[in-house]
């Protein structure tokens, strides 16, 4: 398995990698069914098994996934993902990225935040203040 990887997820013929814990994904389905968020913002796509489990358990629900890697993990998955799941491929950490900001963080819907890309406590400091009051932040591997 490949560094950080936990487990591998299968769906269907499609495997993803995956590196959170095997067991804590029905805990974060189940926060997320209840949350209910409108709108998902993923920072670190990584091989794109996290973002999965988001959009597999709110396939609705509009996601915007950030990373500077896997762009060939992130394009085999895509397909296999509604018109609703939107890949970015830029740096999310140097500076708040403006369209972050403008386009997401100031919409009106409840947000998910979940900060997974290479610096969570800087992408918080980045991006909370943006955030509305009703919004959530989760993280993973923080601190």
């Amino acid at each position: 398995m490949a560094k950080g990887v936990k487990h591998v997820m299968k769906v269907g013929d499609l495997e993803f990698n995956i590196s959170h814990e095997e067991q804590g994904l029905p805990i974060i389905r189940g926060m997320l069914l209840e949350f209910q968020p409108e709108l998902i913002i993923e920072f670190g796509t990584s091989k794109g098994g996290f973002t999965w489990i988001l959009h597999s358990t709110l396939p609705d629900v509009e996601l915007h996934t950030y990373d500077l890697k896997h762009i060939a993990a992130q394009k085999r998955i895509k397909k296999h993902m509604n018109d609703n799941v939107h890949f970015h491929t830029c740096d999310i950490l140097s500076k708040p990225l403006p369209e972050v900001l403008k386009d997401l963080c100031k919409d009106s819907r409840k947000k998910l935040l979940y900060c997974d890309n290479g610096n969570k406590q800087l992408e918080i400091e980045l991006y909370s203040g943006f955030l509305n009051k009703d919004d959530i932040i989760g993280c993973h591997d923080y601190g």
